[in-house]
C-alpha cells in the first residue's frame, strides 16, 4: 500500500470514528434523558440515527476542511511539496491549521511542521 493511500485511509477512519463519537452524544443522551430507551424500544432506529448523524458530521467537517484549505492556500499559509516523499507544510500562524491538515490527510498528503 502506498504511503498516500495509507494516510488517506487512516484519516478517513479517524474522521468517521470521531464523528460517530460526536453523533452518539445527542442520539443516545437525549433519549436517555427523556427515558425513551428504558421501555424496550428496538435499537436499530437509534443505531441508524447515529450512523446518519455521523455521516452528516463527516460531510460538514470535510466541507469546512476544504474551505479552510483553500483559504490557507490563498493566504499562502500552506506549501505543498513538489516531490512525493516530502510532507506538505502548514504555517504556524494558520488560523484553522487542524482543518487544513485534515483536508490534506484526507487527500493522502503527509503534513509536516
Amino acid at each position: 500500500m502506498k504511503g498516500s493511500t495509507a494516510t488517506a485511509l487512516r484519516a478517513n477512519v479517524v474522521l468517521f470514528s470521531v464523528s460517530t463519537a460526536i453523533a452518539m452524544v445527542p442520539c443516545v443522551g437525549v433519549p436517555l434523558l427523556f427515558g425513551l430507551l428504558d421501555d424496550g424500544t428496538p435499537a436499530l432506529p437509534w443505531q441508524g440515527g447515529i450512523f446518519v448523524f455521523a455521516s452528516l458530521v463527516v460531510l460538514l467537517l470535510r466541507w469546512n476542511a476544504r474551505r479552510a484549505f483553500y483559504s490557507a492556500l490563498q493566504a499562502k499559509k500552506v506549501r505543498l511539496a513538489q516531490k512525493e516523499h516530502l510532507p506538505a507544510l502548514i504555517a504556524g500562524d494558520c488560523p484553522r491549521a487542524w482543518l487544513v491538515q485534515l483536508h490534506l490527510e484526507l487527500r493522502g498528503f503527509r503534513c509536516g511542521e
